[in-house]
């Protein structure tokens, strides 16, 4: 079963993870200042992804350049796939295209562990209402969601 038509509840079920909401997991942790070239790229994107609104827009549009951002900042800490293969054990349905992994491996030819899966959360977005929110919101959201991934490489 491809890994997009899992289920959190199968999830839960089928490998015994509970989820732990952890608030302020990375509070202590200081911000980091996008580039300005992302900030750029974010600002004449994300319009035009909540324009289109689709999920294949916000991906290529919004995450895979926050995504490459990381990878330039930490390139011998980190490799980044885009829309590969990963097969770890199709018996459990632990295989297919993953739309985004990441690796603690600097390898950037073949994935390696540690690789952990992560997908955008498919949203639905109403670009009225986002208009009405503005930029502010916008950019205070992906800040949040690069800070955060940028944040786990960097403990380790």
């Amino acid at each position: 079963m491809p890994y997009s038509q899992f289920s959190v509840e199968q999830i839960k079920t089928n490998f015994g993870i509970t989820l732990n909401r952890t608030v302020g997991l990375f509070a202590d942790i200081p911000e980091i200042e996008p580039s300005t070239f992302l900030q750029e790229t974010l600002q004449f994107n994300l319009p035009l992804a909540l324009e289109i609104n689709s999920e294949k827009a916000r991906s290529e549009l919004i995450v895979a350049p926050i995504l490459v951002e990381i990878k330039k900042r930490l390139p011998q800490r980190m490799s980044l796939f885009l829309g590969r293969e990963f097969n770890v054990d199709a018996a459990r349905g632990l295989s297919g295209y993953c739309d985004f992994l990441i690796s603690r491996s600097p390898e950037q030819l073949v994935i390696e562990s540690p690789a952990p899966l992560w997908k955008p959360k498919t949203t639905t977005f109403n670009p009225a209402e986002e208009s009405a929110q503005g930029e502010t919101w916008q950019h205070k959201y992906l800040t949040s969601v690069a800070n955060m991934i940028f944040r786990q490489f960097m403990e380790f």
